[in-house]
């Protein structure tokens, strides 16, 4: 279940191919690498495959924390992101802007 969800986004095995796909930085690709090396370990300790045994191998503690970690990276690089892209569109181009739009009330300022 886990490793199938894994491998849709990236392969963990290889994750550096997906750089400027799915990751956005060097440090996401070693966590994922990390993660994917933490997953075949949990996998070795899971003879039939199911997730009860993945749970309870003792790999199962560095998935997690791997994994977390990774969430952490991959969400704060997300919504930097998120930010730049924000803040480029809330900078109007001032040849843009008319009387009237959000941001302008399109008065004229008092000549006093």
């Amino acid at each position: 279940m886990v490793r199938k969800d894994c491998d849709d986004f990236c392969d963990a095995d290889e994750p550096e191919q997906y750089l400027g796909v799915s990751l956005r930085s060097d440090e996401e690709v070693v966590l994922m690498r990390e993660l994917g090396a933490a997953l075949n370990a949990a996998a070795a300790e899971a003879p039939n495959d199911t997730d009860a045994e993945h749970l309870q191998s003792s790999a199962w503690p560095d998935v997690v924390s791997i994994a977390g970690r990774l969430a952490q990276v991959m969400v704060t690089n997300d919504l930097r992101e998120l930010a730049t892209l924000l803040e480029d569109a809330a900078v109007p181009d001032p040849c843009q802007i008319s009387r009237g739009t959000t941001g302008n009330s399109g008065e004229q300022a008092s000549s006093d």
